[in-house]
């Protein structure tokens, strides 16, 4: 007596028709027979009767359909739980990163949206520099990330992804914290404190440098090489931060700090989306660029933006890329 002959019985006994049984089965007539008098045999009773019309149960075949339909309808739920749990078993692992200003909103905001119809896979995040981070790509640290400063070396894929919004923010007790704008030539006037990485590079003043005319040169009094220490510099009044927005957004809306409007200037950066050109992309990396790619579409006329920047990306609903998912994120190890 096997399970799949069970199964035969309690089909023809809820059709009571050989013919339908099969056709429900995928089988042939005659195997639902063939079946159905072994399975008599097996328990050495009578459990159907040939009518006219199909089969009628015996009360033995009755009875025996009570004890069998809760049993299997427990093992096909025990089996579906199992199922489940071997599906979402982590199917591979994408090790990405991103700089600190993607960190704060873009990056949190993409990977929610990916978790809840993503593939299954351990995803594993380090961010810093853009510099540094880049460094990780370029060394196979990490598989791609997105960052807003590269070098755009011939070695590296590096697509714009999206807008950055550079902003000038003082402590809420600092002198100029009751203007609202502020001009070039009085920008080269004031202190400013800028971030760098641990090679001194500064792309938020590369950004504002950009900006400037060249007989005006930033007045930059302190360099540090976290979002924090720069945020806790400016809030004790050492001078004016130079950051990207997202980066203040928290400060910004406790009233902590306040926001300079640069006279006629819109200091906006970019974030880039970069791998090696030469890297053999795991199944998952080429899945998460692809998502990262059908987001670039919509977020520029999205009215919850998920930045305080306007990007040129965009955040549809993604694709249902498998049937469950089991997205984690650990901490890199170096």
């Amino acid at each position: 007596m096997t399970l799949h002959r069970l199964r035969v019985f309690v089909t023809a006994a809820k059709h009571l028709n050989l013919s339908n049984a099969a056709c429900a089965l995928r089988v042939s007539q005659p195997a639902i027979s063939h079946e159905l008098k072994r399975l008599e045999q097996d328990l050495q009773v009578r459990l159907v009767n040939r009518t006219s019309r199909g089969i009628e149960l015996t009360d033995n075949g009755t009875e025996l359909l009570r004890d069998l339909e809760p049993i299997l309808t427990q093992l096909d739920g025990m089996t579906a739980k199992y199922t489940q749990r071997a599906i979402i078993q982590v199917e591979g692992e994408l090790r990405f990163g991103a700089s600190h200003g993607p960190s704060i909103n873009l990056v949190p905001s993409l990977t929610a949206r990916f978790q809840k119809s993503g593939p299954v896979f351990r995803f594993i995040y380090k961010t810093g520099t853009s510099s540094e981070i880049e460094d990780l790509v370029s060394k196979k640290r990490i598989e791609l990330a997105l960052v807003s400063n590269p070098t755009h070396s011939s070695s590296m894929v590096t697509e714009p992804y999206s807008d950055e919004r550079l902003v000038l923010v003082v402590s809420k007790h600092h002198p100029r914290a009751k203007q609202s704008t502020l001009t070039a030539a009085e920008l080269a006037t004031l202190p400013l404190i800028v971030g760098t990485g641990r090679d001194g590079v500064s792309a938020t003043l590369d950004i504002l440098c950009r900006h400037l005319a060249p007989n005006i040169g930033p007045n930059v009094s302190l360099r540090v090489e976290s979002p924090e220490a720069l945020i806790s510099a400016v809030v004790a009044g050492a001078g004016i931060g130079v950051l990207y927005e997202d980066m203040a957004i928290t400060e910004l809306r406790k009233g902590t700090l306040t926001k300079l409007n640069l006279v006629g200037m819109n200091l906006n950066g970019q974030i880039y989306l970069i791998y090696r050109r030469d890297a053999e992309l795991s199944r998952v990396a080429v899945e998460f660029i692809t998502f990262l790619r059908e987001q670039r579409v919509l977020l520029n006329n999205d009215p919850k933006d998920i930045s305080p920047a306007k990007r040129t990306g965009g955040l549809p609903k993604p694709r249902n890329l498998s049937v469950a998912n089991a997205f984690k994120i650990f901490p890199m190890v170096n």
